[in-house]
């Protein structure tokens, strides 16, 4: 079976510890985790999990310090960035982790251009005392991401704040990041996605009125769209799951242009296996588990008929 959280433990997750901070108050002396952690990788994972060891040796609170958006969203144009959870996910998944709260801090235009000094004092001024801050070792933060590590150094031997920046994360020699992630999905590399995800990459999406050209070939299928901020894995069929009210459903998915069809337009579209029920309105979780093959143009609809009914066989053998 898939391994994805659930929608239910992740609204539980984000109830227990997600604290706004505006309503920040009393937290104490902490151990603190600083970023933006889209994806909430294995490398995040293993950043929290440091910082987690070194809370539980001082006996303090555990602490996420995150934004409720990405700054690359308030400073890029979207086509310059594509998001791989969310930022209600993203909080979702930073409060499943071993932390006590998951701070979140207001990206506006006001933090933006606080000065790199101002802009701690700012974050830990009222709320908290911090004893020890971990963070990446490329780090970098306030006005125009002018602050560095060695910024927050000498700002933390100030206040009495150890600082420890921590190497990127190594896999297969190469460092593990929210930008590698998303360019093994947009290169059809989804195995290396989802080992550095630690979990299959998915989407929410909704399913709207399709061509029913499907239908009338004997396999209905559901066209879905997604977020324009989400990353798009690349042009392929794929085995995974539709999730419908955190139910599984095993889905052949196919991305891309069906160049059988001539001025057919790019979809998302994915065949249920075994699903009968009505799909048009609904949000959904797609999760990609296999990459099968890239799109290409059959010779007759014939054999585009068996090569998408013997995909659809694969998967309902391949999935549990």
């Amino acid at each position: 079976m898939v391994d994805l959280l659930t929608d239910r433990h992740l609204k539980a997750a984000q109830r227990a510890r997600i604290v706004p901070f505006s309503q920040a108050e009393g937290l104490g002396e902490v151990v603190c985790t600083f970023g933006v952690f889209d994806g909430f990788h294995r490398g995040h994972q293993f950043l929290i999990e440091q910082a987690c060891a070194e809370a539980q040796r001082r006996g303090t609170a555990h602490i996420v310090v995150t934004f409720d958006r990405d700054p690359d969203e308030f400073f890029l144009p979207q086509e310059r960035w594509r998001k791989l959870l969310t930022n209600a996910e993203r909080l979702a998944y930073l409060a499943t982790a071993p932390v006590d709260a998951v701070l979140v801090l207001p990206f506006d235009e006001v933090l933006a251009m606080r000065e790199p000094a101002d802009f701690l004092d700012h974050v830990f001024g009222s709320c908290c005392t911090p004893r020890a801050i971990f963070v990446g070792e490329d780090f970098r933060f306030g006005h125009r991401a002018i602050g560095t590590v060695d910024d927050l150094h000498t700002w933390g031997a100030g206040v009495g704040c150890d600082v420890s920046p921590q190497a990127l994360l190594a896999d297969d020699d190469t460092p593990v990041t929210a930008t590698r992630v998303r360019n093994a999905l947009q290169a059809a590399q989804l195995e290396e996605a989802n080992h550095l995800l630690t979990r299959p990459y998915y989407v929410r999406a909704h399913v709207v009125p399709g061509r029913r050209v499907g239908h009338e070939l004997g396999f209905p299928t559901a066209n879905i769209v997604i977020e324009d901020s989400l990353v798009r894995p690349a042009d392929g069929v794929y085995a995974g799951y539709v999730f419908l009210d955190d139910l599984p459903c095993k889905a052949a998915i196919s991305i891309g242009v069906p160049a059988t069809f001539m001025g057919v337009e790019a979809t998302i579209e994915a065949h249920l296996i075994d699903f009968e029920g009505a799909l048009y309105g609904r949000e959904v979780k797609v999760a990609f588990i296999e990459y099968l093959r890239p799109m290409y143009a059959f010779s007759s609809v014939e054999e585009l008929v068996q090569t998408v009914q013997s995909n659809i066989a694969y998967v309902r053998q391949l999935l549990v």
